[in-house]
């Protein structure tokens, strides 16, 4: 099955932060399903429903946190 997405090296991968299941930057866990009730991501974290980012309506603390440390304004 070909991916849509690239994969990236963990020396890319910069979070600065733990995972944020409530980013407004995260897909919902049903996101690009064909009948849109079909999970297509599944948290790592038990009893976490990640919601659609439309859903979401402010940047959370992790989401400033990580964009202020990625563009080195602090």
């Amino acid at each position: 099955m070909r991916s849509h997405f690239q994969l990236l090296k963990p020396y890319e991968n910069l979070l600065f932060t733990e995972f944020d299941y409530d980013s407004i930057m995260i897909y919902g866990s049903m996101a690009f399903s064909r009948d849109g009730k079909l999970l297509t991501m599944k948290p790592l974290k038990e009893d976490v429903f990640i919601q659609d980012p439309y859903l979401k309506f402010l940047l959370t603390e992790k989401d400033v946190t990580s964009i202020r440390k990625l563009y080195s304004c602090f």
